[in-house]
């Protein structure tokens, strides 16, 4: 059977290094390589993770200045119209919508499309913002996903816990929500040896570490009040952070005022990051709201033990005193208290470890592709 080239649209809001993104990436990636156009357009800078990495790819890309991730009715208004013209000019089967604003603008942009040309409208909603932040945003977020909803043919929801919030908020139908976990490439994610990746990380002796990007969702405050409380008998841990964000400068306040600046590093980001987890005695994912995080699949395959918060879609990969252990959001003594319970049980982390590494197996990057591909139609 002869392959159908498609038109292969991707949008996101950003192109920083982060999960939705590497999620684009690998779709796009792997439709590039099967012989279909792809295009990719994104907000943020030039030279962000997105673009840089697209361009080694081969993959053509566009970038929106304008498209920027708080409100801006003059910016959103000169996105839209930018993007009406990429659509316009680009002419694509598929649109792949990533992001929550991107979501919004890309719905109107491309309902016209629709009405012109089959253009499949599909949207991934890497954790719904209605799930998120204080009651005005969440409510204005719902609204906005409820309505844009009607407009799309597909939304993919990267758990089952969000896929039962939009069905719960009337976001989209049972016939248009689906859900697809994220994947990784279980044979070609490798990994540093320890030794190498903690001095390449300035890095030595027992270390808690993370991988996350400095948003407040992301719950670092609350792993810095943890350290502050575990560092009173376990003062030769070192805390960890590799990336970066626009809470950072928040963060260094906290580690300078519980006087943690020798033993809490915040790293900066790092290309291929996830290289950089066998530095790590014991990952931790301290997040208040989460989608299906990429960090946890990555640090089961390498076989760390792990300490998670109870949020989004974590408990559907980590299963609490099997592969890891599973804590509330927003509590640093449960956190302290588990990771010192992963530091001085070597016996149970090996447990976790091994169990994890088995289970990770189910969360392949070929699993992903063959359900999007059935999702496209190609």
């Amino acid at each position: 059977m002869t392959l159908k080239r498609k038109k292969i649209l991707y949008c996101i809001t950003q192109a920083e290094l982060g999960g939705a993104q590497q999620y684009v990436l690998t779709l796009a990636q792997h439709f590039h390589g099967t012989g279909h156009d792809v295009l990719i357009v994104a907000g943020g800078e030039r030279d962000d993770y997105l673009f840089s990495k697209s361009a080694m790819m081969g993959i053509p890309t566009k970038y929106l200045p304008s498209l920027v991730p708080q409100i801006s009715p003059s910016k959103d208004l000169k996105a839209l119209g930018e993007l009406k013209k990429i659509g316009n000019s680009f002419e694509p089967d598929i649109v792949h919508l990533n992001s929550s604003k991107i979501s919004v603008l890309g719905s109107f942009a491309f309902k016209r499309s629709r009405r012109v040309k089959k253009t499949r409208v599909v949207y991934t909603a890497h954790g719904f913002v209605f799930n998120e932040g204080r009651f005005l945003r969440k409510l204005y977020g719902r609204a906005l996903e409820r309505y844009t909803a009607r407009m799309k043919d597909a939304i993919i929801c990267v758990s089952h816990y969000d896929r039962a919030q939009a069905l719960k908020h009337s976001v989209g139908s049972i016939h248009s929500l689906h859900t697809i976990h994220n994947g990784i490439d279980l044979k070609g994610t490798h990994f540093l040896p320890r030794e190498e990746a903690q001095e390449i990380l300035g890095l030595s002796g027992t270390v808690v570490g993370t991988i996350a990007n400095h948003y407040a969702t992301k719950g670092l405050e609350y792993l810095i009040k943890a350290a502050k409380r575990m560092l009173k008998d376990s003062p030769d841990v070192t805390f960890a952070v590799i990336g970066d964000g626009p809470e950072r400068v928040h963060l260094e306040k906290a580690v300078t005022s519980h006087g943690l600046e020798e033993r809490f590093l915040l790293l900066g980001p790092k290309t291929q990051a996830a290289g950089f987890l066998k530095a790590f005695d014991v990952f931790v994912l301290p997040s208040v709201k989460e989608g299906f995080p990429y960090a946890l699949l990555e640090a089961m395959v390498a076989g760390i033990p792990i300490v998670a918060t109870n949020v989004g879609g974590v408990p559907e990969i980590i299963t609490d005193k099997k592969t890891g252990v599973l804590i509330p959001p927003r509590d640093p003594r449960a956190l302290a208290d588990a990771i010192a319970l992963l530091l001085n049980d070597t016996t149970a982390t090996q447990k976790y470890a091994q169990a994890g590494l088995e289970d990770v197996q189910q969360f392949s990057q070929e699993r992903l592709l063959t359900q999007t591909s059935d999702l496209y139609g190609v």
